[in-house]
């Protein structure tokens, strides 16, 4: 232990009651400059931002299609999404998915520019079965409202901006 502290890696930081407490120091890389686990993964969970699971996803998914079976087409979290693209876009980006499947990145777009007023545009790509019974209707419903509910809208839903 005595090592470790005296190399940096463990810390005694006080807290708030006055009393120390140890903490590890955790590096992005290894010894050889290798990246340690899951970075990104690592960055949200440790810090507490909401991204969402496929859990959540499949249930989003679930509130606009009731009738579909969600789990045969795994979609992934609409919040997680709209992180990365708060993060990487700005107003008058187009966004780009070659891989649209059930239209997430479009969802998540769409809630990001109802937010933040900002204007982005999107392209998707997909030669998927559901294009046309799963990919347009979900973009059409989006755009509609924010809020749906086993297939309907829900009235404190607001509509999208143009995006």
């Amino acid at each position: 232990m005595w090592k470790h502290a005296q190399s940096g890696l463990i810390q005694f930081r006080r807290t708030s009651k006055g009393t120390y407490e140890p903490q590890i120091k955790n590096y992005l890389h290894d010894a050889e400059g290798n990246p340690k686990g899951n970075l990104l993964k690592s960055l949200l969970a440790d810090n507490g931002v909401p991204v969402g699971t496929n859990a959540d996803a499949s249930r989003e998914l679930s509130a606009l299609f009731p009738e579909t079976d969600v789990q045969r087409i795994k979609p992934k979290p609409v919040s997680l999404v709209r992180l990365l693209l708060q993060v990487a876009s700005a107003s008058g980006d187009t966004v780009m998915d070659f891989f649209a499947g059930s239209g997430t990145t479009a969802h998540a777009c769409l809630n990001l520019c109802r937010e933040d007023g900002r204007k982005r545009k999107y392209i998707l790509v997909e030669m998927g079965e559901y294009f046309y019974t799963l990919l347009i209707p979900r973009i059409k419903k989006v755009i509609f409202s924010d809020k749906w509910k086993d297939g309907r809208a829900q009235t404190d839903g607001k509509a999208s901006v143009t995006s």
